[in-house]
């Protein structure tokens, strides 16, 4: 069954500074969001000190990060660490979990076996959690006879997986309570191919895909003129696509090959952000982004909304005219509050 409001939560990037995201925090439980996540991009600020701040200073949304990995933190510390999460929060942690992205590229870690890494991560942090004495063994990170050695959450904290490739995401549909389903995916058919390939793994161990929260993972930039907008977002996006993205989940998502190799072709330092702005195809930014004006962003959302969408993590992105507090503000006000 449809839910019958949207379910929105916040991400937070790591690189901002905190004065901002102290504005954030003061303010979110009185917009229309559900949780507030921050980023782990390792040599940023640290996401557990951020989220610590947010637990003690929020009374209603979950918080936690999201997402973290098991390369760069060691799964018994990721456990202790969200338990103390939950114990500042009085019961609102979530634990996000993925690959690590560019946040582990300075350590040298060999992801050439990630999947395995992420799933044995979360086998691991569960046992920790659950108050069980815990032994494992890999190439990426080693366990011996560990156990918290404090109280273990009074309740189960949920994981969260974040990606968009598929195994990635089969992965989540086998071990995780909910899927960050990662940026390119923004469209009806995105979200299809990630249902698809998250049931593939939950049926295969006789789980329901209704039990998962499953929250499509959109950037945002709004502003009064289109063009601002899109200028905001033009240059991080054909950076991403060129850099990181799944290529098959951008063209699951609608993207066509041509589209893609034109962007992947682009000299971004000799552009201009106009030059840039004629170059990266709309139909590109739109699968990682709500983009345009008030008007535009909350047609689109509501195109999302009634077509089955419903649970949704923002990641605000700034613009010459709408910092980040400023675009998750107008957001609320002018596209979320019609539905409360």
């Amino acid at each position: 069954m449809k839910n019958k409001y949207p379910q929105v939560s916040v991400n937070y990037p790591a690189s901002t500074t905190f004065d901002e995201f102290r504005t954030t925090v003061n303010s979110i439980e009185n917009l229309h969001y559900d949780g507030l996540t921050v980023a782990d991009q390792s040599l940023r600020r640290n996401t557990y000190s951020w989220s610590a701040f947010a637990a003690h200073n929020t009374n209603r949304i979950w918080v936690g990060p999201a997402v973290t990995n098991p390369f760069s933190r060691n799964p018994g510390l990721t456990a202790a660490s969200i338990a103390t999460i939950d114990e500042i929060s009085n019961g609102r942690a979530v634990l996000g979990i993925g690959l690590g992205g560019h946040g582990v590229g300075p350590f040298g870690y060999d992801q050439t076996r990630s999947i395995g890494a992420c799933k044995d991560s979360i086998i691991a942090i569960r046992s920790l959690l659950s108050g069980e004495k815990t032994t494992m063994i890999r190439e990426e990170f080693e366990l011996h006879d560990a156990s918290l050695e404090f109280n273990t959450p009074p309740s189960p904290i949920p994981i969260y997986v974040g990606g968009r490739g598929p195994s990635l995401l089969s992965l989540a549909g086998k071990f995780a309570d909910g899927v960050f389903i990662g940026g390119g995916l923004l469209s009806s058919e995105g979200m299809d191919y990630a249902r698809d390939r998250i049931s593939i793994g939950a049926k295969s161990v006789n789980r329901d895909i209704a039990n998962l929260d499953l929250r499509c993972f959109a950037s945002l930039s709004i502003a009064s003129d289109a063009d601002v907008a899109l200028d905001g977002v033009t240059r991080h996006i054909a950076t991403r696509v060129s850099n990181q993205a799944n290529l098959e989940a951008l063209q699951r998502g609608g993207a066509s090959q041509k589209e893609i190799e034109h962007v992947t072709n682009l000299d971004l330092d000799s552009l201009t952000t106009k030059e840039l702005r004629d170059e990266v195809p709309f139909s590109i930014i739109e699968q990682f982004v709500l983009c345009g004006t008030p008007e535009y962003c909350s047609e689109r959302f509501h195109s999302f909304f009634e077509s089955g969408i419903t649970n949704f993590t923002i990641v605000a992105r700034t613009n010459s005219e709408n910092g980040r507090f400023k675009s998750l503000k107008l957001f609320s006000d002018m596209v979320l509050s019609s539905y409360f």
